[in-house]
């Protein structure tokens, strides 16, 4: 993770396999391309994660920007895993193998 932040951004720790990076001086552009950065290099890593972000607004504070982007990572979470279903019931139905001949 530490390669993907840029110098000024705060890595931690904040749960057995759950980190926050903290983007300071950010814009959305900015948050997105980090997001996409840190992506890549956790998977050139072999590592598979989930990840969510959020913009902190002035008026609502940084705990808003925080559920926000855990609800971002558990979406994102979700998706990947109804990916992964869905290319496993698509790798299953071209394996002849696998193939229901009960018909």
């Amino acid at each position: 993770m530490t390669g993907a932040k840029r110098g000024q951004d705060v890595v931690a720790r904040v749960g057995g396999d759950e980190f926050a990076l903290l983007a300071v001086e950010c814009d959305r552009p900015g948050a997105e391309m980090l997001a996409k950065r840190l992506r890549e290099a956790l998977l050139a890593a072999g590592i598979r994660a989930s990840l969510g972000h959020s913009m902190r607004v002035a008026s609502k504070g940084l705990s808003s920007a925080w559920e926000e982007a855990d609800k971002a990572m558990y979406a994102d979470k979700e998706r990947s895993r109804r990916e992964r279903g869905t290319a496993a019931i698509g790798a299953q139905a071209e394996d002849p193998a696998k193939a229901d001949t009960s018909t």
